[in-house]
């Protein structure tokens, strides 16, 4: 039996899967085109920084969910079971939650690399790295900036004492 409303637990889902891969997309794309121009020495002038970002943001926010969404939706399904058995949304749990999806991807390429190229198992691990890297970074993200809204201030929470046996 949940300790919490099932509603507590599915707006921490909904929050997840719908905050989670716009952060790790805009952070990937950061990570990719913006850090290696700014530790080139060539920063861009402003005039067109704006409208490159701009564009990052319309093409980015999309993608991002058929990229992340798969990672997203896992995490959130299991902070909601976490969540629904009574545990509080911290900042561990989120980070827990946002690295089973590459732990899996490791996993199964350890056991499935059995009779191939080492570079091919060093190419998926190298993946998986920078998979977990970004979802742990935008797990801790959407903790921070869901952690007190409305729509998560229940999951952070304790858990109510339960009413057993009809005692008030």
């Amino acid at each position: 039996m949940a300790r919490r409303p099932i509603k507590v637990a599915l707006r921490v889902l909904i929050g997840v899967a719908m905050l989670g891969p716009p952060i790790g997309g805009i952070l990937m794309v950061f990570l990719t085109q913006f850090l290696p121009a700014l530790t080139a020495g060539q920063p861009q002038p402003l005039a067109e920084l704006i409208p490159a970002l701009g564009l990052m943001l319309l093409s980015v926010v999309p993608l991002s969910y058929v990229v992340g969404g798969q990672t997203a939706v896992l995490a959130g399904l299991a902070l909601a079971a976490f969540v629904a058995w009574g545990g509080r949304l911290t900042v561990w749990a989120c980070l827990a939650a946002a690295l089973i999806h590459p732990a899996l991807i490791a996993i199964v390429a350890a056991f499935d690399s059995r009779g191939t190229e080492p570079e091919t198992l060093r190419s998926v691990l190298t993946y998986t790295a920078i998979l977990g890297i970004i979802s742990a970074i935008s797990a801790a993200i959407c903790y921070f900036v869901l952690r007190n809204t409305w729509f998560m201030r229940d999951a952070t929470k304790p858990p109510a004492a339960a009413v057993r046996d009809g005692a008030p």
